[in-house]
């Protein structure tokens, strides 16, 4: 039996609950879509921008790492002793430097998967050391396999930076021998000139990063996510990734091939900030690949990131959930009445769920989780406990590499120690005296030999004396001069330490060696005047030979004339007289024969306080009628001179009647003697009036006399027979006081006649 009115009731309320729950639900769900809608949007925007964001942020830290080991594979030692001394290295020194860098730049690319090849390269642009990564592993290049890349653009623009400054290239395909590599492999370009501590460069180091580094952040992009993903190079380059599952081959497009972009948008993509902004239909989320200030900022290429997502997604994925919407409305009636027990058993599942992850969260990475049953629920349990042993081996695996790391350190550490030790011995027993001043003038480091010249001399430690401190500094501008320090001569060498004006200065004393080289200057002048008294003996040998027979056979005709009775008075005395100037005549005959070489010497141990005593008898009388006092003070130790005893006396005696005409008015005649290694120093020292500065040169050359009557032989005859037993003389004058040196052989050990 039927109920129409039970039935009709039944759909009125039915009608009536449709028509109270529909229209309410109507409006909430066009509100709730055109909120979901706008949240979805911006939970979407910000999404994407975060993303993109973070993979720019690790594109960065990535490139600047490989910066950081550039900057020291440019300053390494050995590439800076390789590319400097390039020509003039031994074969086997060159080979084995190469060696060393190769283990380093093959250490360097096994480290970074991403780095393929590792180069250095000299001033002209040729390949002095390469490592290759390629399917057989990381690799040395042998010297067969390097190559020239004079002509490439990269060296050019590298070399010609400041220095320390970082070149990275745009994106292009790696060229081998002139031509592309097949297959083909993008790559990108760090590199860094090697300069000496003048700054000149000497060659350059360049690094080659996969492009994968650029290309696989815009790829994991879109296999994430729907939309296109987009890497723009600030140019006019653009490469594009969509999710569509294309070929993932490199290609670079001109910029004029995105025409949709517009002028703002292309402004805002290019520009230094990161967003989001909505255009045809796209949320366009972007952000700048930038670098920290100092290290890949100037001049490097810079990049942008950005990805294209399509808002008809997000409308697709609301109208997904109004019709989620209708579909819950349908079951509302069925929901309300089941409920409860669906919901208690759903919930407990989860709760025990939630209750793992908490404790996940917490850090208990054991945690296992056992849900019965083939549904959602049970594969959401599958996954958390995927999910916790995928998180046990990550930490597992990240302990283990941060053990390396930490090992990695403390081995750099102590080397670097080591380095700092070594260098701090070499500089504590340098024996320049080497110090760093700064810009203030303030001593900021010495070593020992740099504080003992700095040492002021009434201090109980070393402290720095202000006018050798000033000394060494001089002008403060680098470069390299000569300073009178502490009684000695210094070559002193500045140069900047820093950008903040410090100066190092680096001083070796060369008093020895200015005193050696006027030493040998001397002796030059030694050697020139004994050539020029040479030619003069033998001038002197050919004159007497000449002229001195004829005057012998002169004399005899004069006395042969002289003899005879028959001449008068005034006869005589003129025959007298001629044969006075021709025995003048032969005396001057016999100062040339002095000067003749060799001169036989009888060479015997003489002492010289008697010589000099001997030679005073003849000059006292002289003196004292001059009013000149003699005193004479010979080192009682002195040994006696290997001399030839005539000869001495005669140097001796030239010197006294030369100093006692050079005090006319009376003044000190002095002499001394000291013993100065193998040789006797013997200095006469007068009072007089000096000699000329321009004569003095010229006082041992023979016919040059300052004195009216002289014959300018009596100090060349001394020059010569010093010379003759192996000695020196000098001079040095000023008005009240002239001094004759004589450096005069002592007596060997073995015995000479007495």
């Amino acid at each position: 039996m039927k109920h129409p009115t039970r039935g009709g009731l039944a759909r009125r309320i039915y009608l009536a609950f449709l028509v109270a729950a529909v229209l309410p639900t109507a409006l909430a769900g066009v509100i709730g879509v055109w909120a979901s809608l706008e949240r979805l949007r911006e939970v979407t925007a910000h999404g994407l921008q975060q993303e993109v964001s973070a993979r720019a942020a690790g594109l960065r830290l990535l490139f600047e790492t490989v910066a950081g080991e550039l900057r020291f594979l440019a300053t390494n030692p050995q590439a800076l002793a390789l590319l400097a001394h390039q020509a003039s290295e031994p074969e086997p020194r060159r080979l084995e430097l190469e060696a060393i860098l190769g283990e380093q730049y093959g250490r360097l690319a096994r480290s970074q998967a991403d780095i393929v090849q590792i180069r250095l390269l000299d001033v002209w642009g040729r390949e002095r050391v390469r490592v290759d990564r390629n399917a057989a592993g990381v690799r040395l290049s042998s010297a067969d396999q390097l190559q020239d890349k004079s002509e490439r653009y990269y060296v050019r623009e590298t070399l010609n930076r400041a220095p320390g400054a970082l070149y990275v290239s745009p994106l292009d395909l790696n060229v081998e021998q002139g031509v592309v590599e097949q297959p083909e492999r993008p790559v990108v370009r760090l590199a860094m000139a090697v300069r000496d501590a003048q700054g000149q460069a000497l060659g350059l180091v360049v690094v080659n990063l996969s492009a994968r580094v650029l290309i696989e952040p815009v790829q994991q992009m879109v296999r994430a996510r729907d939309g296109v993903a987009y890497l723009f190079d600030r140019s006019t380059q653009f490469l594009a990734r969509r999710s569509a599952g294309e070929a993932e081959a490199f290609e670079m497009h001109p910029l004029a091939q995105l025409p949709q972009l517009g002028p703002r948008l292309r402004a805002r993509l290019l520009s230094d900030t990161a967003g989001y902004q909505l255009h045809n239909g796209s949320i366009w989320a972007h952000a700048p690949v930038s670098f920290a200030a100092g290290s890949l900022a100037q001049g490097a290429p810079r990049w942008v990131m950005a990805i294209a997502f399509p808002e008809r997604v997000l409308r697709e994925q609301v109208l997904d959930l109004s019709r989620l919407y209708l579909v819950l409305l349908g079951a509302l009636g069925l929901a309300a009445v089941a409920g409860y027990s669906l919901s208690r058993h759903l919930i407990k599942p989860l709760e025990v769920l939630a209750a793992e992850v908490d404790a996940l969260a917490a850090g208990d990475l054991d945690r296992h989780v056992q849900i019965a049953g083939d549904d959602e629920i049970a594969r959401l349990g599958a996954s958390f406990n995927a999910m916790a042993l995928h998180l046990r081996a990550s930490l597992a695996e990240l302990q283990q590499h941060r053990e390396r790391l930490e090992a990695d350190v403390q081995q750099r550490t102590r080397d670097l120690a080591t380095e700092r030790a070594h260098l701090a011995a070499v500089l504590r027993h340098a024996s320049d005296a080497i110090a760093a001043v700064h810009a203030d003038g303030r001593l900021l480091f010495a070593n020992q030999a740099a504080a003992e010249l700095l040492a002021a001399p009434d201090a109980p430690q070393p402290q720095p004396g202000p006018a050798a401190l000033v000394g060494l500094i001089g002008d403060a501008q680098p470069g390299r001069d000569e300073v009178e320090l502490a009684g000695k001569r210094w070559s002193v060498c500045r140069d900047r330490l820093n950008a903040a004006a410090d100066l190092v200065i680096v001083a070796r004393d060369v008093t020895e060696e200015r005193r050696r080289e006027e030493q040998r200057r001397e002796l030059d002048r030694h050697v020139a005047q004994t050539d020029k008294l040479a030619t003069l003996g033998e001038l002197a040998m050919g004159l007497a030979h000449e002229i001195g027979n004829p005057l012998a056979g002169m004399k005899a005709v004069v006395q042969t004339m002289g003899l005879s009775r028959h001449l008068d008075t005034e006869t005589v005395e003129d025959l007298r007289r001629l044969e006075a100037e021709i025995d003048r005549l032969s005396g001057f005959l016999r100062v040339f024969r002095v000067m003749a070489a060799p001169h036989p010497s009888a060479l015997t141990r003489q002492v010289l306080a008697v010589a000099v005593e001997d030679m005073l008898f003849w000059v006292r009388k002289a003196a004292h009628g001059s009013g000149v006092a003699v005193r004479v003070d010979i080192e009682p130790t002195l040994p006696p001179l290997r001399a030839d005893a005539a000869q001495l006396r005669q140097v001796l005696l030239n010197l006294f009647v030369n100093a006692l005409h050079a005090m006319p008015d009376g003044g000190r005649l002095e002499i001394s003697a000291s013993a100065r290694a193998d040789q006797a120093c013997i200095e006469v020292r007068d009072s007089g009036h000096g000699i000329d500065p321009a004569a003095l040169a010229q006082v041992f050359k023979p016919f040059f006399s300052t004195r009216t009557g002289g014959s300018g032989m009596g100090l060349a005859v001394c020059a010569k027979l010093v010379a003759d037993h192996g000695g020196r003389i000098a001079v040095r004058s000023q008005p009240g006081a002239t001094i004759f040196t004589l450096w005069w052989p002592l007596a060997a050990a073995d015995p000479l006649p007495p």
